[in-house]
């Protein structure tokens, strides 16, 4: 700020508003021997919390005050106070002055300011008898030809309420700039917050998206499935075709023909009886036994006959399996049959032959002539 774009008001102005604990302080050259203040006056202050007001309408203002070491200080530093532009306290700048004797100390200078109504609130923070609070003029900045001064920061600190809120430090000749502009704190918090937000959306789609991929059951029709183990086999070129691969593994599972049955019974009917006898013209062993006992003496004695179930599949004897070949054309063609002649041995119940031409007791024991079926040979 140059003097041309100035006003001072001093400390003694009608409208400014002090809270309690104020003093009034005249001839301060003599008084305080502090030479140099604006009309000789200064308000000053050793109550923590005593406040200042006052509104205003200019591009820039500025606190001027003036500083004392009285003998007793406790330390190095002069009083600490607060400088807030239209309530604004998250924005307030603060100023720790020395702890020396010295006048027109600018205290607090602003930036420019926008045109309408402002206030200036001053905070005593920390003050005590020792070092008290001198507040000496207001400087306003007119509308035209405004210069902003631009503050020189040296420390910041943060104290408890009780005894101050922060300490700034201006290097010598510094001006005090005020900042309006948002508070840097909130701007930190809301990125590193919305950051933290992101993280936390990107990990639980993570964890959602990816973990259900691989738990997840997914079903497919049995050709598809068949079909994929087909296209992903290296051997499918030299596959055996399905037909012929059924018929490799299962040679057997085709029948040939359906079998033919006949039904069982206990008592089997009269055509049954006639069939089997005209199916099979010898039986082996003959009906009538050698013993002399008949086949209806045997039969005699069970209430129930066995009948064959298949007639073609009964057993055979050795002749009448070769009858049936013969029949059949077993024999080469051209060959006559050859018939072997009755060899007349004949044998007793217990096995012993009995000599032929015999007489006596042999005869009369001699069993009845029994048909001995022929027996052929290939030759």
């Amino acid at each position: 700020m140059s003097d041309d774009t100035l006003l001072y008001i001093d400390d003694t102005f009608p409208l400014f508003s002090y809270s309690d604990g104020w003093f009034d302080n005249a001839d301060v050259s003599t008084g305080l021997d502090l030479k140099g203040a604006f009309n000789d006056t200064l308000s000053s202050t050793t109550t923590v919390g005593a406040t200042f007001q006052y509104s205003f309408t200019a591009s820039q203002i500025a606190v001027i005050g003036a500083t004392q070491a009285l003998p007793g200080a406790k330390s190095d530093s002069g009083p600490l106070s607060a400088y807030v532009i239209d309530g604004a306290r998250n924005s307030a700048f603060f100023y720790q002055a020395n702890l020396t004797n010295a006048t027109v100390v600018p205290f607090f200078v602003s930036g420019a300011l926008s045109g309408g109504l402002h206030t200036l609130e001053i905070v005593v923070v920390d003050v005590t008898p020792e070092t008290p609070f001198y507040l000496d003029a207001i400087l306003l900045g007119q509308p035209q030809g405004v210069q902003t001064v631009t503050a020189i920061w040296a420390t910041t600190k943060i104290i408890t309420p009780s005894a101050a809120i922060a300490t700034s430090t201006l290097l010598a000749g510094g001006a005090a700039k005020s900042d309006s502009s948002m508070p840097t704190g909130a701007i930190v918090g809301g990125v590193v917050g919305g950051v933290a937000l992101l993280v936390a959306a990107v990990l639980a789609f993570y964890f959602l998206y990816w973990r259900k991929r691989h738990y997840g059951y997914h079903g497919f029709s049995r050709d598809a499935l068949f079909d994929a183990d087909l296209e992903k086999d290296h051997l499918t070129s030299n596959a055996v075709p399905p037909a012929e691969h059924a018929e490799q593994i299962e040679p057997f599972l085709a029948p040939t023909s359906a079998p033919q049955f006949t039904e069982y019974s206990d008592t089997p009917s009269a055509s049954e009886l006639s069939a089997s006898a005209a199916g099979v013209p010898h039986t082996y062993p003959p009906p009538g036994s050698v013993g002399g006992r008949s086949a209806s003496t045997s039969a005699s004695g069970s209430g129930r006959t066995l009948s064959v179930v298949n007639p073609d599949g009964a057993a055979l004897s050795p002749a009448q399996r070769k009858a049936q070949e013969a029949k059949q054309g077993s024999q080469p063609p051209g060959q006559p049959v050859q018939y072997h002649a009755d060899s007349g041995a004949r044998f007793d119940g217990q096995g012993r032959p009995i000599e032929a031409g015999g007489s006596g007791s042999q005869d009369a024991d001699a069993p009845p002539l029994a048909d001995v079926p022929p027996e052929y040979s290939e030759t």
